[in-house]
């Protein structure tokens, strides 16, 4: 069918309209997406070193217990708010290994665990409350290009001191192929952005022994994996 000028004209420019508006559509969306990016937060728990005892000049004084900690970072262009750290990890699984080190004869730091307490069997063993190391609640984490600190985030001390005592009466007794059978320390993560878009990450930590020495305990670097 032969078209007219006057109808190829006129089709001419609804297709040039439909071209304009889809183009205008794509120009709206990148925007909008461009808009949504410079606000979106990104948080990171970076590779830390650590040890677990506070360093002493005297390589023979047992140090300070000190609390492996992890810095995190929010390397998103928004910052992040309403940030919950929800850590969990089987302690009676834990408390089984270390039972059962000490069932073989090996020289092993003990507890026991009652009413969400984990209690050192040793005389004037200390007692930690299981309960209030569960979650942890930070209000917000500026982006690092606008806050270069890390946030410092404490892993449960109660995960530490089992896993602490665990290491080092396994490797003593020349036993370190035992340290990978230890209960893993699992943690999720939730936030929000300035829009209340909510994000989460779930997340499991894995520690890289350096050394073990009377005074700085055991020392490495914790790093983090997809759970």
């Amino acid at each position: 069918m032969d078209l007219s000028i006057d109808q190829v004209i006129a089709v001419s420019s609804s297709v040039a309209a439909a071209v304009s508006a889809i183009a205008t559509l794509c120009t709206v969306l990148q925007i909008a997406a461009n808009k949504k990016s410079s606000y979106k937060p990104e948080v990171i728990f970076a590779s830390t070193k650590f040890t677990t005892r506070e360093v002493k000049d005297d390589p023979n004084d047992r140090g300070r217990d000190k609390q492996i900690s992890v810095d995190v970072y929010n390397i998103g262009l928004g910052p992040a708010k309403n940030m919950k750290i929800s850590w969990s990890f089987s302690i009676s699984s834990a408390l089984a290994k270390i039972d059962a080190l000490a069932d073989s004869g090996v020289n092993v730091k003990t507890f026991k665990y009652k009413n969400d307490f984990l209690f050192s069997n040793a005389e004037g063993g200390s007692s930690s409350a299981w309960r209030n190391q569960k979650t942890i609640i930070i209000d917000f984490v500026l982006p690092a290009s606008v806050d270069k600190q890390s946030l410092v985030v404490r892993i449960p001390y109660v995960y530490s001191v089992l896993w602490e005592s665990y290491v080092i009466a396994a490797v003593s007794d020349d036993k370190a192929d035992l340290i990978d059978n230890f209960p893993e320390l699992a943690f999720k993560v939730s936030y929000q952005d300035v829009a209340g878009i909510k994000y989460t990450i779930s997340r499991k930590l894995k520690f890289d022994i350096v050394s073990i020495s009377p005074g700085e305990g055991v020392a490495g670097s914790v790093s983090n994996s997809k759970e």
